[in-house]
């Protein structure tokens, strides 16, 4: 698991799989003490202690406009040091995609290894998406591209190949359930993968619109209960 049990909130399934936040990965007391096949693990070093694990850190907790100022502050030190492990706002924020990225995949890896059912499958790996949007505010308005509005084009489109890729994991995962007649072939496998991802990315845009007061985990169990009927 990515992070201490003891950390997790109430989700049998982030319970399970370590979905935590990047507070849990990256614990800025205590040095670099990073645990060998974390997913912090195969960052690079200056992110794994110091300034760089400070920086993730407040981001994935920040709830205001993120500028580099506003981290130096936060992390309490001089916007140049700030720059000395990041070139530029839009590298550092490039790595917190490439970690999300890194984290969340990692975790559904997990979950097919694990599970072979199809409707778990996807009941988990959307659970996943959801819980780690839900642990950590600041990359929720990333994934929302709220905090992207004047940044490269570059960071915009490393959003769009994250739920790029999250559909054609779930499209996946639909095919082998639909070649071991667990799913009759109502809808195409496409249009299913694609709701399930529009709810996903439709839940973050609201916890991010509401001030991250609408976690995207409530009344969760009971709206996958009326998506698993589609794939029945």
């Amino acid at each position: 698991a990515i992070v201490d049990r003891n950390l997790l909130w109430d989700n049998p399934v982030a319970q399970k799989y370590g979905i935590g936040s990047l507070a849990d990965v990256f614990p800025v007391e205590g040095g670099c003490d990073i645990k060998e096949g974390s997913a912090a693990a195969g960052f690079p070093n200056q992110y794994h202690c110091g300034v760089g694990t400070a920086v993730f850190v407040k981001v994935a907790k920040m709830r205001l406009a993120i500028t580099t100022a506003g981290l130096a502050r936060a992390v309490g030190v001089s916007e140049a040091a700030l720059y000395r492990h990041f070139p530029s706002k839009a590298k550092m924020l490039e790595a917190l995609i490439e970690f999300i990225e890194d984290s969340v995949f990692s975790l559904i890896n997990r979950i097919l290894e694990e599970d072979r059912f199809m409707r778990g499958r996807c009941q988990k790996i959307m659970t996943v998406a959801l819980g780690f949007a839900d642990r950590n505010p600041g990359i929720s308005r990333l994934l929302s591209g709220e905090v992207l509005l004047g940044e490269t084009e570059r960071l915009r489109k490393r959003i769009d190949k994250f739920y790029e890729r999250l559909e054609t994991q779930l499209k996946q995962v639909l095919r082998e359930g639909e070649a071991n007649q667990e799913l009759k072939a109502v809808s195409p496998v496409q249009a299913q993968a694609n709701l399930m991802v529009c709810l996903v990315e439709g839940r973050i845009q609201q916890f991010v619109r509401s001030g991250f007061t609408v976690s995207p985990l409530a009344q969760w169990e009971q709206q996958w209960s009326l998506l698993a009927t589609c794939l029945d």
